[in-house]
């Protein structure tokens, strides 16, 4: 406790009934603050009580939508296999204060609740491609969407999204591409689902084969930013400290690896095409779109 000059010049001088110093400015503060502290939690305005409506709410058990294709509506989870966690969010959690782009981590959770459920959206007429797709209730392969929070978190809506990366806008950890929750559903909010290959150099035509297929549930998957080009990437070596514990960082990076394809011979024989020279993505990019 700080003590005022006049407290400290009058120590030991006077009696234990004698009134020096500031004592009624003393007795004053702590009335203020004991009725700042209950006017505070009556209003539900305590640090510990909003955190603890907030761990409410991401807990909150959520039913998963039972099908064996993925449709607009959809309730759905992305599992992450090396991780063996499910990409989650945090709505209350600024990345950068002020900018209102929320985290996105994987949780080593792998029960479905509001923090770690998403769900499916088409894209608005003014963010769709060129290439027309059928205006139906099925998601296919190369199809943009939005993916927007639970519901239950009361949050409002907002979409996952990723932005081009800056030198002064990246991933908290390893400074990638930065991946984060939004209220802007724009361009940056637009993701398309592509086929995973284990075919190796015939990876690309497998993939271009596939596009306008139905995008099938429980079966690994690699989900692609569409305005960077860049794959949702998760490292299960790289870990940050969140309010739900110990959780992987979330970034857009595609990962591949590193052998060549040799492309030019292939494309001098006519086996390989632009639109088909493409390297696998590893394990790392890979996701699984959970459902019941």
């Amino acid at each position: 406790m700080q003590f005022t000059p006049q407290q400290l010049a009058g120590a030991q001088r006077y009696g234990s009934n004698t009134r020096i110093g500031n004592w009624l400015e003393d007795c004053k503060l702590k009335e203020t603050k004991i009725a700042e502290f209950c006017e505070a939690k009556d209003s539900g305005r305590l640090t510990m009580a909003n955190r603890n409506a907030k761990m409410m709410a991401c807990s909150q058990e959520v039913a998963l939508t039972s099908g064996t294709t993925i449709k607009f509506g959809n309730t759905i989870a992305l599992a992450h296999g090396p991780s063996g966690g499910m990409l989650a969010n945090d709505c209350w959690e600024e990345m950068v204060l002020g900018q209102e782009e929320y985290l996105v981590s994987v949780g080593s959770s792998s029960v479905p609740v509001a923090r770690n459920t998403f769900t499916v959206e088409p894209v608005a007429a003014r963010l769709k491609e060129a290439i027309a797709y059928e205006d139906g209730e099925e998601l296919s392969y190369g199809q943009p969407f939005h993916l927007k929070c639970n519901d239950a978190l009361g949050k409002g809506d907002l979409y996952l999204a990723s932005a081009q990366h800056t030198p002064h806008r990246g991933s908290r950890i390893t400074n990638h591409q930065a991946v984060f929750m939004s209220s802007v559903c724009d361009n940056n909010a637009v993701w398309i689902f592509h086929h995973v290959s284990d075919m190796g150099i015939k990876t690309g035509a497998t993939r271009l084969l596939s596009l306008g297929e139905a995008v099938p549930s429980n079966t690994p998957v690699v989900m692609l930013h569409r305005a960077t080009g860049q794959s949702l990437y998760c490292d299960d070596s790289v870990s940050e400290s969140t309010e739900f514990g110990l959780e992987y960082e979330v970034c857009a990076n595609s990962s591949k690896a590193p052998n060549k394809c040799e492309s030019l011979v292939a494309e001098a024989k006519g086996t390989m095409t632009a639109s088909t020279n493409v390297r696998a993505e590893l394990a790392a990019n890979q996701w699984m779109v959970a459902m019941a």
